[in-house]
């Protein structure tokens, strides 16, 4: 099965809320992960059943899902939703895991659906392409709770630079944006127009 939560846009807070698994804990959580993998025919990730195993308080953001240096293909990146639907945190941690446009796509959306994360990190996913980064431009301007992302050392070009700058320019709520080792040092104007964003750029 493939659920793609861009069936459910423009939804009303209680309309949103009735898609929301309701409050679950952790075995409830864990159960779901691991039928959710079988579905998708995949072994679950055993760093995702570990730090699942840690997280105490279902009912608050958990301060972290670190997912660096997993890779992530595409169905591994779907089966997360039985995570997404079900618990909150303030970092999701997606650094170096080879997500490619689908499986990115998919991330973007429920981060945005299920309001997932404050704080989300792309950075070193240089499969990334331009299906991907609409994706994430749509996140970051429909996000009610996105305030950082980190898309340091990933590839972008004419057409993937402005789709950052769009949700920027239109004031989004997020306030800091690592962009550095993306070679846009020269092209900032693009991203920011008259944003407050804080942007970090390096020397790129």
């Amino acid at each position: 099965f493939r659920f793609r939560v861009s069936f459910y846009v423009a939804l009303s807070r209680d309309r949103l809320n009735s898609f929301l698994a309701p409050t679950t804990n952790k075995d409830e959580t864990l159960e779901a992960y691991r039928v959710a993998c079988t579905a998708y025919k995949l072994k679950p990730l055993a760093k995702v059943l570990q730090q699942l195993e840690s997280i105490e308080n279902f009912k608050e953001r958990a301060a972290l899902l670190d997912l660096k240096g997993l890779r992530l293909d595409n169905r591994s990146c779907e089966a997360l939703e039985a995570v997404f639907k079900r618990l909150q945190f303030v970092t999701v941690d997606l650094e170096g895991t080879s997500m490619e446009d689908d499986g990115a796509m998919a991330i973007f959306e429920m981060i945005d659906f299920y309001e997932s994360a404050t704080r989300l990190i792309v950075s070193h996913n240089g499969k990334l392409g331009c299906r991907a980064w609409v994706a994430c431009s749509k996140m970051m301007k429909k996000s009610p709770c996105l305030e950082y992302l980190d898309v340091r050392n990933n590839v972008f070009d004419e057409y993937t630079i402005p789709l950052i700058g769009r949700p920027i320019r239109a004031n989004c709520l997020l306030t800091t944006l690592h962009i550095e080792g993306c070679q846009m040092s020269g092209r900032v104007h693009l991203i920011m127009g008259k944003s407050n964003v804080i942007l970090f750029i390096g020397c790129s």
